[in-house]
């Protein structure tokens, strides 16, 4: 296996009587969501835009960093228009998204930064759909689009049409975290692993056009159904990705929705320490 760095994301912290996992050669990313980005309305947020406000008071809240001296920080917003055919909207974005680096950066220098699932987009299926076009995976148009999409990223840099910020948006980042959980669960159709496989490489072949480090976010469960993967899929993931020789590491995203005792003899951890070589 090749001798790439390991990060856990922050949510693990919900495990009770977790190991020091830095002892055991893990490195620690903060995910920062809605909560150190947006402004409140009542009991929601207002995803219309960024509140610059409240990521200064998250970014500069020295008891809680304290606790995770971490070697990374992903900033992930999820529901800004970052493509819209709206320029001056999408300029606002940008704007916005970069300003919330630069806040983020300068409350914790030298740490790297960057955007969950931003480059390249948020997507599962069209990687499918470009691999297998007429395999009932759907609408081919959307793949056109999300390359486009991902393509704004590299195109905006020499743009001197569109504003400084739109431009730069790319180069203020670190490394780029492309999102490759586990969706598909149909057998029947296609083995899930041999499609998270599609997935997970048309995400990286997608991200490599940025130059950045890519490290893809990766979970032992499957996505949005809070179950485990079945016995020795997550190692063959883990190993998977870590074998790609564009993927300079991983991020490990093991969230709960409750607190949990942290368990040795778990199918996932167990088969973590064995993919990594522990």
């Amino acid at each position: 296996m090749p001798n790439k760095p390991v990060y856990f994301d922050s949510t693990i912290e919900v495990f009770t009587n977790r190991p020091d996992l830095r002892s055991l050669g893990f490195a620690q990313v903060t995910l920062i969501t809605a909560w150190g980005l947006h402004g409140r309305i009542g009991n929601t947020y207002d995803f219309t835009r960024l509140n610059l406000d409240t990521c200064r008071t998250v970014a500069n809240y020295p008891g809680w960093w304290d606790s995770r001296k971490s070697d990374a920080i992903v900033l992930d917003e999820e529901h800004m228009p970052m493509h819209t055919d709206d320029l001056v909207a999408r300029d606002v974005v940008h704007d916005q998204l970069i300003e919330a680096v630069r806040v983020y950066r300068l409350a914790h220098p030298g740490v790297a930064i960057g955007y969950y699932a931003k480059m390249p987009e948020l997507d599962f299926y069209s990687s499918l759909k470009r691999k297998f076009p007429n395999g009932g995976w759907g609408d081919q148009s959307a793949a056109q689009a999300w390359l486009e999409h991902n393509r704004q990223f590299v195109e905006n840099v020499n743009n001197r049409n569109l504003t400084y910020h739109r431009r730069g948006l790319l180069s203020q980042v670190d490394r780029v975290y492309p999102s490759v959980y586990q969706h598909w669960t149909n057998g029947d159709v296609m083995d899930p692993f041999e499609v998270w496989k599609v997935v997970h490489d048309g995400n990286v072949e997608q991200a490599e056009q940025y130059q950045k480090p890519i490290m893809p976010y990766l979970s032992p469960k499957l996505h949005g159904g809070g179950e485990y993967l079945p016995a020795g899929t997550w190692q063959k993931m883990l190993e998977h990705s870590l074998d790609h020789p564009s993927v300079d590491g991983v991020v490990i995203f093991q969230g709960t929705n409750v607190t949990t005792e942290w368990d040795e003899s778990a199918t996932w951890w167990i088969e973590t320490k064995q993919a990594i070589g522990f």
